[in-house]
C-alpha cells in the first residue's frame, strides 16, 4: 500500500474520531401502575382504600421500588427485571410498611411482630423497625424495650449499598412535663442510625423534643451517607418545626422557638423538611406558620451555608443533586424555572411514557434519573386516593461519543448552547447523564451548573460536542 493512501487512511480515522459517527438507539419511556402491570385486580384491592398506596422510595440503581398502603398496614415492592407489582410478606398478618429499599432489592421499614410466636395472628403484635430480603423480616435494634401495640419506632431510609440505615426510635430522656421543675424519666422519638444493623449510639447533645413522623407519605429521606436526615422537631407544645440533622446536630429551618400556649395570638405551626439530595446539598419542604396549611411556605435549603429560599410551587417531595426540584404536579429546575412532569421526561428523553397514568407526586428518583416513583390520583364518590406509579427509562445513549469535546462549532452564549445548522443538541452532566435534549440547532440551559457538555448531531449522523464549566 502506497504512502498516499496510507496518509489518507490516518486522516479519515482522526476525522471519524473529532465527529464521531453517531451509534443512538432512542430512550423508551415506560409506566408502570395497577392499571398496565399485568397484577389481578386482587392485588389492586389489597391497596386501594382512603388514602391508597404510594411508593416512597427507588433503590440508587433504578432496579427497584418500594411503598405502602397506610390503610391496611401493607408493604408493596417493583422489580425492573418484570415490572410488576408484588405485596411483601413474611410479617404477622402480612402487616408492614415498607419506605426505603437498597439495590439488592432490601426493604426498610416498620413491620408486625409476633413476639417469637407469643403473639397470634390477628393479636395486637409489636410494630417495630426492621429489614426485609425475600420474605423474610428482620427487626433493627432498639434503645429500650419493645411495647405491644405501640409504634416502637421505623426504619424510614436505606442506602443504596444497604449498609446505612435512618429512622427514629424511642429512647430515654428527662422532661419537666408538668411545668414544676421536676424531671421525669419519659420516651418520645428519637432520630437514629444504625450502621451495618448496629444502632449507633444517642449523641450528647441530642434534643429534648420528638422528631416523630405518622401520616401518609411522610418520609424520612436522608443523603446518600446518612449524614443529612430530613424530617421535623416536635417542640414539647406540640408544634413541628421543619428540620434536618446534619452528624446528629439539629437544625430548625423554621419555627426555631416554640409556641407560648398562654398568648392568645399564638399560632400552632407545622412544618417538614421532605427530602434531601443525595449530595447532602439540598433540602426542601414546607412551613405553615399558622398550622392551617393555607399559609404555607415551600422552601429549599442550601446545607452547606444555611440559606433558605422561599418558591411558590406545591409541597416539595424530591430534589436532585443539582437541585432540580419536584413537587406535587410539576419540576422547578436550577433556575426557577417550573415545568410538568410530561415536559420534564420529553425534554429529557424524548418521550412522557406511552399515555398511561403519570405520577402526579413525584417522591423518589434513581441516581441516574431513569426511574421516578411516587403516586397517582385516583378518584371516586365523594373523594380521592392515591395510586402507585413507576416511571423507568431504557435504553437511549448517555454516553458522550467524542473525548474530547472540543468542537468549534459548539458554543454557549447567555446561557444557550448553539451549534449552527445541527438537527438535534443535547445537554450532558460530567458523568454523561443527559440534562435535555431539542431537535433544534440551540437549547437554553435551565440554570445548570459545573460541567455541562453540549452535543450537536448533523445530518448524515455526524456528532460533534465541546465541554463548558459553567459557573
Amino acid at each position: 500500500m502506497n504512502k498516499f493512501l496510507l496518509t489518507l487512511m490516518g486522516v479519515m480515522m482522526l476525522s471519524l474520531a473529532s465527529t464521531a459517527m453517531a451509534q443512538e438507539t432512542e430512550y423508551t419511556v415506560k409506566v408502570y401502575n395497577f392499571s398496565n402491570s399485568g397484577e389481578e385486580e386482587a392485588l389492586r384491592e389489597l391497596y386501594d382504600g382512603t388514602y391508597g398506596c404510594t411508593f416512597t422510595m427507588v433503590s440508587g440503581n433504578g432496579e427497584w421500588a418500594t411503598g405502602y398502603s397506610e390503610d391496611w398496614n401493607r408493604g408493596l415492592i417493583w422489580n425492573r427485571n418484570d415490572g410488576k407489582f408484588k405485596q411483601i410478606t413474611g410479617s404477622l398478618d402480612d402487616e408492614c410498611l415498607a419506605y426505603g429499599v437498597s439495590n439488592d432489592g432490601t426493604v426498610c421499614g416498620i413491620y408486625k411482630d409476633d413476639n417469637n410466636g407469643a403473639v397470634a395472628s390477628g393479636g395486637v403484635g409489636y410494630m417495630v423497625p426492621g429489614l426485609w430480603k425475600d420474605g423474610v423480616w428482620t427487626p433493627l435494634e432498639l434503645a429500650v424495650p419493645k411495647s405491644e401495640g405501640d409504634v416502637n419506632g421505623e426504619a424510614r431510609w436505606i442506602s443504596s449499598d444497604g449498609r446505612i440505615v435512618t429512622g427514629y426510635i424511642r429512647d430515654y430522656f428527662m422532661r419537666d412535663t408538668d411545668g414544676n421543675g421536676v424531671l421525669k424519666k419519659k420516651t418520645p422519638y428519637r432520630v437514629c442510625v444504625w450502621i451495618d444493623g448496629k444502632l449507633q449510639p444517642k449523641p450528647d447533645n441530642a434534643p429534648n423534643g420528638d422528631a416523630f413522623g405518622q401520616g401518609y407519605y411522610t418520609l424520612y429521606p436522608s443523603s446518600e451517607d446518612g449524614s443529612v436526615i430530613a424530617g421535623y422537631y416536635e417542640h414539647p407544645t406540640g408544634t413541628r418545626a421543619p428540620a434536618i440533622w446534619i452528624n446528629n446536630e439539629l437544625r430548625l429551618i423554621y419555627g426555631q422557638e416554640d409556641i407560648d400556649i398562654n398568648l392568645e395570638d399564638q399560632y400552632w405551626y407545622d412544618g417538614h423538611t421532605t427530602c434531601v439530595s443525595p449530595n447532602g446539598k439540598w433540602a426542601a419542604g414546607y412551613f405553615s406558620p399558622t398550622g392551617t396549611y393555607y399559609d404555607n411556605i415551600d422552601f429549599y435549603h442550601d446545607i452547606e451555608n444555611n440559606i433558605t429560599t422561599e418558591f411558590i410551587g406545591g409541597d416539595p417531595s424530591y430534589i436532585m443533586n443539582d437541585r432540580t426540584l419536584f413537587y406535587v404536579g410539576g419540576v422547578m429546575y436550577p433556575d426557577g424555572t417550573q415545568t410538568t412532569v410530561p415536559e420534564w421526561l420529553t425534554s429529557r428523553y424524548g418521550s412522557a411514557g406511552d399515555g398511561s397514568e403519570l405520577p402526579q407526586y413525584i417522591l423518589s428518583v434513581s441516581h441516574d434519573g431513569k426511574t421516578l416513583a411516587g403516586w397517582y390520583p385516583s378518584y371516586f364518590e365523594g373523594g380521592r386516593s392515591m395510586l402507585p406509579s413507576v416511571i423507568s427509562v431504557t435504553g437511549g445513549t448517555d454516553a458522550i461519543n467524542s473525548a474530547t469535546h472540543d468542537a468549534s462549532e459548539v458554543v454557549m452564549r447567555y446561557g444557550v448552547a448553539m451549534a449552527d445548522g445541527a438537527e438535534k443538541i443535547e445537554l450532558f452532566d460530567a458523568e454523561g447523564r443527559r440534562l435535555a435534549a431539542a431537535n433544534t440547532s440551540a437549547i437554553t440551559l435551565n440554570g445548570q451548573r459545573g460541567v455541562v457538555i453540549a452535543k450537536a448531531t448533523y445530518k448524515g449522523g455526524v456528532v460533534k460536542s465541546a465541554k463548558f464549566n459553567l459557573k
